[in-house]
């Protein structure tokens, strides 16, 4: 199994099929924020376990399986954000995962729309591939996630959040 997808896994960002990704990386250090030193999720599920990720730069990164998994939070709109996972994949290569996420610092929580989808979910800027829904146009993605907040769709996950100045 992939070391993101299983970080991703144990996030509850997506299952192991279904995930938002992209066949290049969207969002690079030009267009990402990171204003705490050390941001940490933890999923809902009683098993759930941490997964912390500490800045490095304008990105953050954190360890899945001795594989470095980088974070890039690109600030959409005041607290909400396109997170962009990066990791190895099976072949080695980098493998993109993406969520439309809203920080809620004060209460300590991280709310998570549209980190999977199926074939109904494909929207211009968009096309299945293989088991996931890839983004073609991160504008195209970012409405589609506004889309569901303004819609009052629930989050796909909610995480415990902790974050470090």
């Amino acid at each position: 199994m992939k070391p993101i997808r299983m970080l991703i896994a144990a996030l509850a960002f997506a299952g192991l099929a279904g995930c938002y990704s992209s066949d290049k990386p969207l969002v690079g250090d030009a267009d990402s924020v990171a204003e705490y030193s050390k941001v940490t999720f933890l999923g809902k599920e009683a098993d759930a376990k941490p997964a912390a990720f500490t800045r490095e730069g304008k990105h953050y990164m954190t360890d899945s399986e001795g594989q470095k998994v980088l974070l890039h939070l690109k600030r959409v709109d005041g607290d909400y954000y396109v997170a962009q996972l990066t990791g190895p994949d099976d072949a080695g290569g980098p493998s993109m995962l993406y969520g439309y996420l809203h920080f809620d610092v004060p209460n300590k929580k991280a709310e998570a729309w549209r980190t999977f989808g199926t074939k109904d979910d494909v929207q211009a800027g968009m096309h299945m591939c293989k088991d996931a829904v890839c983004i073609d146009d991160l504008d195209a993605y970012i409405a589609y996630g506004k889309k569901a907040v303004d819609d009052n769709l629930p989050p796909d996950t909610i995480f415990t959040l902790t974050v470090e100045q």
